[in-house]
């Protein structure tokens, strides 16, 4: 009797241990909790803007992240497809380099292509804002999102929040320095808190830029005459990141004009003036000074300017000088 019950629970135990194995494995893992680490994605109108991939929060990969839903977060409105319609925008199609002088030489490396105001990367969701979105109005939209991976699939509901905001000013003032330089015994001096930067901008088809040097009583310096002049023949100015028109010297202000070609200025980050190389990532790294014979101070003051651009217009920028008069 005590055999056959040995026989009986071993038989019960080798079935259970075949059913078991028989089941299929579970393939994957798709976590309850896949977010985007920044829940609110701030950008600008008209500025390429990217957020990070999705937190998958342990889910199995690849995972494919689908935009499903839109709709703006006041008024519940459905915008997915005015967010998702391609619209005409200036793309690049090749690289531009201070090399290309001319108007023609620059459009050659651009295209005009249809693109999304809203588009979400297959793989790993990376939320990607293009310069469409200055055809989509200021405002706060939800998105929902559709991620996939071997496990199954799950709808995100307000996966995302993204804001766009007006262009607050369009131009940016990347850095701005000043220092007087005594030519006699070569010392430098810092006087960054002795100049005042003013940008004023009236919008417009063309771009044009007037750098003007101001004293303190509001007299400018004279680039016609050299009273105002670039730091040297191997220091950048304006004039090497626009190349395409002459540079004109007024008795007040140096006048550039730059291209008016959909994309923000300056177009590249690498100018060789006199075959010295510099590189200015997402700015125009400027040099100029004023003559020592024509300040106050007899010393020159040495200005250093860098600029970005973001849209067509006059660009009036007076850099007063506060402490110093001209002669």
């Amino acid at each position: 009797m005590k055999r056959y019950l040995c026989y009986k629970i071993l038989l019960i135990l080798i079935g259970g241990f075949l059913l078991n194995s028989c089941k299929k494995p579970a393939v994957g893992y798709l976590s309850d909790n896949v977010f985007y680490q920044v829940s609110n994605l701030v950008a600008s109108q008209g500025v390429t803007t990217y957020s990070s991939a999705m937190q998958l929060n342990g889910s199995s990969t690849p995972m494919t992240v689908t935009l499903v839903g839109a709709r703006n977060a006041v008024t519940g409105e459905d915008v997915l497809d005015s967010l998702t319609k391609g619209r005409s925008i200036v793309t690049y199609s090749g690289t531009i380099t201070s090399a290309d002088t001319t108007v023609e030489k620059l459009t050659k490396n651009l295209t005009t292509a249809l693109k999304p105001a809203l588009h979400v990367n297959n793989i790993g969701g990376r939320i990607e804002l293009s310069a469409a979105t200055s055809f989509i109005g200021a405002g706060t939209y939800e998105i929902d999102v559709q991620v996939t991976n071997s496990s199954g699939t799950k709808i995100i509901k307000n996966a995302c929040q993204i804001t766009l905001q007006p262009i607050a000013d369009p131009y940016v003032l990347v850095y701005r320095y000043m220092r007087y330089y005594n030519t006699a015994t070569a010392v430098s001096t810092d006087a960054d808190g002795e100049m005042k930067v003013d940008i004023k901008y009236s919008p417009g088809e063309e771009t044009h830029v007037n750098l003007k040097f101001m004293d303190k009583n509001g007299v400018y310096f004279n680039p016609s005459t050299g009273e105002a002049k670039r730091r040297s023949t191997t220091y950048p100015s304006l004039r090497d990141w626009t190349p395409y028109y002459p540079e004109v010297r007024s008795s007040t202000a140096f006048e550039y004009r730059i291209p008016s070609i959909g994309v923000a200025f300056p177009f590249f980050d690498t100018v060789t003036p006199g075959g010295s190389t510099w590189v200015d990532a997402g700015g125009s790294l400027s040099y100029y000074r004023l003559d020592s014979g024509a300040t106050s101070n007899g010393q020159e003051c040495r200005v250093t300017l860098s600029f970005k651009f973001l849209a067509a217009g006059t660009y009036d920028i007076t850099c007063q000088m506060t402490e110093i008069t001209k002669k």
